[in-house]
């Protein structure tokens, strides 16, 4: 009998929000390397993906403080040059909680002056002079493609990937070597890149020279296989709980009534990867310190006083981790 089949109640990923919260530490992470704490501190962010989306909607709950510039999906762009805070953040849960919305639901009345929200299949966009500016283009007509592509380009604090695609590329590669054509009209490459932070809540976001380049250039990120592990690990988690109910199940010993409780962890199930996660951001960040040429920040400071590392004796090297 199939897993699946055997076993039919997992994890709600979506409901328990893993993979962003995973990533979420990492890119606390930079920013606490940085002496900035994006909880508590209003940080400038745009993005890959909408509120429907698992890891791009929890990601944009997970703190009070975004004030979320820009953004597109597969369907549409937004563009919201000066957010309240409290009033969008309020939106983009009612948004989350919306079966299958798109950016085209949001509520206009909360957008800032100058906003706007473009469908892609338009042939040509009449951007508003505070949208134009917010994403840092130098024109106002323009088309969805160039559009988009200004919005990886934006001048944020954080880009955070969490859609479908490979947006970033190192300067030596080209759009065939990274094998997404969809993608390959807006795709920039990592000297293009203005955002300090950049979070891979999705896959393949940057390919790895483009992590390699941005790094080098000031940068701070991980490889997605750093920020997408807490969801990684949750998955496999669920497999291991599904293979050891499975045999019960097959010769009678475990009905599905009884199965489905064991197998349905939902926000109980993320706890252990999180701390990991803090755990590896935090042994990344550590080790680039011995290459010798990164000044400890707070983050280093609150791994001492929690017994998470040693007083450093040498700073490292920012790097594609």
């Amino acid at each position: 009998m199939p897993l699946r089949q055997a076993v039919p109640v997992g994890y709600d990923h979506k409901k328990m929000g893993i993979t962003a919260r995973g990533a979420w530490e990492a890119v606390k992470r930079h920013f606490r390397e940085k002496d900035i704490d994006i909880q508590t501190t209003p940080f400038t962010v745009a993005g890959v993906g909408d509120m429907s989306g698992d890891v791009f909607g929890n990601g944009m709950l997970l703190s009070r403080k975004i004030r979320l510039i820009a953004a597109f999906d597969h369907r549409d762009i937004v563009i919201d040059p000066d957010p309240d805070i409290e009033k969008s953040f309020a939106e983009r849960e009612r948004m989350f909680a919306l079966p299958r919305s798109s950016w085209q639901d949001y509520d206009k009345s909360v957008l800032s002056e100058g906003a706007m929200i473009i469908s892609r299949s338009e042939k040509s966009v009449k951007l508003t002079r505070q949208a134009a500016a917010a994403i840092g283009i130098d024109k106002t007509t323009a088309t969805p493609f160039e559009i988009m592509t200004a919005i990886l380009k934006s001048p944020v604090d954080l880009l955070w990937f969490g859609g479908i695609g490979t947006y970033i590329k190192a300067p030596s590669e080209t759009d065939a070597e990274v094998g997404d054509r969809a993608n390959d009209p807006i795709r920039i490459t990592a000297a293009d890149v203005r955002a300090s932070v950049i979070g891979e809540g999705a896959n393949l976001g940057m390919t790895q020279k483009g992590r390699i380049a941005y790094s080098l250039n000031g940068g701070r990120c991980n490889s997605d296989a750093i920020d997408n592990s807490a969801g990684v690990n949750c998955s496999d988690v669920e497999v291991n709980i599904k293979i050891a109910l499975n045999s019960a199940m097959q010769d009678g010993r475990l009905t599905r009534e009884k199965a489905q409780p064991a197998s349905r962890f939902d926000d109980r199930g993320s706890r252990p990867p999180r701390p990991a996660q803090q755990l590896s951001a935090a042994a990344v960040d550590l080790a680039d310190r011995t290459q010798g040429h990164r000044q400890p920040g707070r983050a280093v400071a609150a791994d001492v006083r929690h017994g998470i590392a040693r007083p450093a004796q040498s700073q490292g090297r920012n790097s594609a981790r």
